[in-house]
């Protein structure tokens, strides 16, 4: 395979499918979650005649009801263009992501009363499927690709294999695993929560049947999993680098996913600092008023002694 690549480069005119690039991809690649109906649909397809309009296509195929710029350009266009420009490197066609896919858009997660009237209309699979993403963040396509022997309930562990940042080892939080235990005929499935990691569209469907049953308003996975237990640990103060670690992530991701809530931390740093300025200057002098903030409380007024300030060169007081 590799000597055909080689003359590939050689022989410019000489095409190959996109299912022989498609598997030197995945040998070095963690399998994205829709790879079965990517290489279906495009594997006899040669490399050279990838276009615009076979991925509008395929994505209509993918996601008939739509989906965001950010999910079609992450499970469709990255692989597909990856693969493209390993085989064919400056060759490769130029495909155009789709408009608005890096654009941040704003954290949305459920409020906890949504958890508490939810689980108990759920069956047992779902059940341990939403508090498992809920109370470890993880991203759907980890979650599904995981097959019974990933998952040791003595240790408390569940095998992550090959994740984006490295191979992983969840430690499962103590009362998550009595409900991954609770999942009637678990040991005998192919896969832990009885669907794979191309499954994520039909699991999708039957939970937000199941939510919808329930009267309540539908939250995707990634809003009731990673985006609540992202946004929970940093409004609890810990650092973007914790999180990050815990999360499988960078430090920029969540910097550039979370900005809003990560400016918590520059913010108090920046006060401390400030602080300690105004302590030195402030010092001695008059009696006056000075306003503390009190990040719990909110403001405070306190009597303090403060120098006699005259105007510097060029202020102007106005009667």
């Amino acid at each position: 395979m590799n000597r055909e690549y080689e003359e590939l480069f050689k022989n410019p005119k000489k095409d190959i499918t996109f299912a022989r690039a498609f598997k030197l991809y995945l040998r070095d690649h963690e399998e994205p979650m829709y790879a079965y109906r990517i290489a279906e649909f495009m594997g006899t397809i040669q490399c050279t005649e990838v276009d615009d309009v076979l991925l509008d296509e395929l994505q209509e195929e993918l996601w008939p009801e739509g989906a965001s710029p950010a999910t079609i350009n992450r499970h469709l266009f990255t692989p597909i263009l990856a693969t493209l420009h390993l085989v064919l490197k400056e060759k490769a066609p130029e495909l155009q992501r789709p408009k608005g896919h890096n654009k941040v858009t704003p954290v949305i997660i459920p409020p906890e009363q949504w958890y508490i009237d939810l689980i108990p209309r759920l069956n047992p699979t779902q059940r341990a499927f939403v508090m498992c993403l809920a109370m470890h963040g993880r991203r759907t396509g980890e979650m599904l690709g995981r097959k019974p022997s990933d998952f040791d309930p003595e240790a408390m562990i569940l095998d992550l294999g090959d994740t984006k940042t490295g191979v992983r080892q969840l430690e499962l939080h103590p009362k998550v695993v009595p409900l991954l235990l609770a999942m009637p005929g678990w040991k005998n499935r192919p896969w832990l929560f009885g669907c794979g990691p191309n499954s994520g569209n039909s699991f999708r469907r039957d939970l937000k049947a199941a939510v919808l049953r329930a009267g309540l308003e539908w939250y995707g996975p990634h809003k009731f999993g990673r985006h609540m237990s992202v946004t929970r640990m940093l409004r609890r103060g810990y650092s973007v680098a914790h999180v990050a670690d815990a999360h499988g992530m960078t430090p920029e991701m969540v910097t550039r996913r979370y900005g809003h809530l990560t400016k918590r931390e520059t913010t108090a740093a920046l006060h401390e600092t400030g602080g300690e300025l105004l302590d030195q200057v402030f010092r001695g002098g008059t009696v006056g008023e000075a306003i503390f903030i009190d990040a719990q409380k909110g403001p405070k007024i306190k009597r303090l002694l403060l120098p006699a300030l005259s105007p510097s060169e060029g202020d102007t007081l106005s009667s």
